[in-house]
């Protein structure tokens, strides 16, 4: 889902948008690498072990980010519209929402830390 036709001048200096949508295509290449670690781990009949939790920990966070830049690149027209409209700023409006659903549906940020604390370094089972 694209953001329409760019804002003049979005091509700023160091720390704006490019270099934002430049962290976020990094960090989506990784999260991708991850996600086939874990596929080819269960695909050799292996447990994925806590890997699937860590993927599942930073997809959700990149979700968030995406979904904040977007809706920020979009500037008064995401604010002015929020999550009722159609369009970009519509649908960016509605992903700042469902994001944040999100660590609660796809098992909370603390659950996915549990795990990966028990597996990972061995600490033992929460009460």
């Amino acid at each position: 889902m694209g953001l329409g036709a760019p804002r003049p001048g979005w091509v700023r200096g160091p720390g704006g948008e490019r270099e934002q949508v430049g962290r976020l295509v990094c960090e989506g290449h990784s999260l991708a690498l991850l996600a086939l670690r874990v596929t080819l781990s269960q695909l050799s009949g292996t447990e994925p072990g806590a890997a699937a939790s860590v993927r599942k920990l930073l997809a959700t966070a990149h979700a968030q980010h995406i979904a904040e830049a977007c809706w920020t690149m979009l500037g008064a027209r995401g604010a002015i519209a929020g999550a009722l409209t159609s369009g970009p700023e519509g649908y960016w409006g509605r992903m700042i929402l469902g994001t944040r659903a999100m660590t609660i549906y796809g098992g909370t940020t603390q659950v996915q830390l549990n795990i990966i604390g028990e597996r990972m370094l061995g600490l033992p089972r929460d009460p």
